[in-house]
């Protein structure tokens, strides 16, 4: 044992210059650390996926609510009238608040359709 915790003493005592000799071919270029985890590749798509869902899912609301005041504005721009069955007011803000209401609807099912194709709730 004793054989032992002098060669452990020995290497100890090297210990600081075999640091400073690394730290300095570091410095100068010569040592290099690399490391690479491959469990991060799978979790990246997962996490793409789930980012997109989100915005998709932000936008389907902003366009329901731009819809919502948009059918509940006061303001009338450019009414058209026709008859059929009667006297009918169509104005421009209602056009675009039903087209609103149509791309969400569009969006969200399409939305809920992938959610479902994946397999992943």
């Amino acid at each position: 044992m004793a054989k032992d915790f002098k060669d452990m003493g020995s290497h100890l005592k090297m210990a600081p210059k075999w640091l400073h000799d690394i730290l300095k071919q570091t410095a100068a270029g010569k040592q290099r650390l690399e490391l690479h985890h491959s469990g991060f590749s799978s979790m990246d798509t997962q996490m793409e996926k789930g980012i997109n869902r989100l915005t998709i899912g932000i936008i389907i609301a902003a366009s329901t609510i731009a819809a919502s005041l948009i059918l509940n504005s006061s303001q009338k721009v450019l009414e058209f009238s026709f008859n059929l069955f009667g006297r009918q007011t169509l104005t421009i803000t209602g056009i675009l608040g039903l087209t609103g209401y149509t791309v969400a609807t569009i969006l969200g099912i399409w939305l809920i359709y992938s959610i479902f194709r994946s397999g992943k709730m």
